[in-house]
């Protein structure tokens, strides 16, 4: 019986994983196409330039990163974060692979170094990672956020994102303001975007990771977790934060 159940849980290991691998893979080539979009896009004459909303490639790459999601949500119902963060760096290998292909990156010695540092580290993160956890509640859960270290954790992380979208907005305008003298504004205004998409990102994690947990409890039979009105505060700030990791990601482009 318990070799029976340690198996169980093995492969709901092993399926969370490639939840995971997968939707590294789809997440990163929509990434890509979003950013090649936005690449032939910028080298137009800007007369010929057109919306991301008319774009089909851009179409098909945000369709892409969103349907990505699907299957992060399944693997964060079946591995625990100290796993999935890890996990999440074979986005970089799928990056480097698509931005070599669709956007004409170079791929140096240096990024071929890296890739391959990835690729180990994710390996021994999913042949080592594996523990068991216990299942979280809704009442667990609001126990845990309440601790006074997560909260100024929270806090803390919320006042350093203005400042980093407030310095951005300033050097965007500065952009405007200045065409023949952009790059460096520019640059940084693109390099902060990039920082706030990773941030909104992990935040997503962690907010995916509450909502499954919930909704598994409930489908197991522990308690239906669905009765109570806070529950629906996690899916619903999910999204909110999504929203904006995607404003981030084409802004950072």
């Amino acid at each position: 019986g318990s070799e029976m159940g340690s198996l169980q849980e093995f492969s709901g290991w092993a399926v969370g994983v490639a939840m995971s691998l997968l939707s590294s893979l789809l997440s990163s080539l929509g990434l890509n196409l979003q950013r090649k979009f936005h690449f032939d896009n910028h080298h137009l004459a800007v007369m010929d330039r057109v919306s991301c909303w008319e774009s089909r490639t851009w179409a098909i790459g945000i369709g892409l990163y969103l349907f990505s999601q699907t299957f992060s949500s399944v693997a964060l119902g079946m591995l625990p974060i100290i796993v999935l963060a890890p996990l999440a760096t074979a986005g970089l290998v799928f990056n480097a692979m698509f931005a070599c292909f669709l956007v004409g990156e170079s791929f140096t010695f240096g990024d071929l170094v890296g890739t391959v540092a990835c690729t180990i580290g994710s390996a021994l993160v999913s042949i080592f990672g594996y523990v068991r956890q216990d299942d979280l509640p809704l009442q667990s859960q609001l126990r845990l956020l309440a601790r006074p270290k997560f909260v100024q954790f929270i806090v803390g992380e919320g006042l350093v994102m203005l400042s980093l979208y407030a310095y951005a907005v300033l050097n965007e305008r500065r952009v405007s303001r200045n065409v023949a003298d952009s790059a460096g504004p520019k640059l940084r205004a693109g390099l902060i975007f990039a920082i706030l998409s990773g941030i909104s990102c992990s935040q997503t994690f962690l907010l995916g990771k509450c909502c499954m947990e919930l909704l598994k409890v409930t489908l197991l039979g522990e308690g239906n977790q669905l009765r109570f009105l806070a529950t629906y505060i996690f899916p619903v700030t999910l999204l909110a934060i999504g929203i904006l990791n995607i404003i981030f990601l084409n802004r950072s482009m």
